[in-house]
């Protein structure tokens, strides 16, 4: 990992950022239902 060109780190930890993040805004709405009642 450290051979990688610094600007291809960034972008895949962004990526891996939006990965994260859109599975948990999945589970929180998947959630909302339950709320409802």
């Amino acid at each position: 990992m450290n051979n990688l060109n610094p600007v291809a780190t960034y972008a895949l930890r962004l990526g891996d950022n939006g990965l994260v993040l859109a599975q948990r805004l999945g589970a929180w709405c998947g959630h909302a239902p339950e709320l409802e009642n």
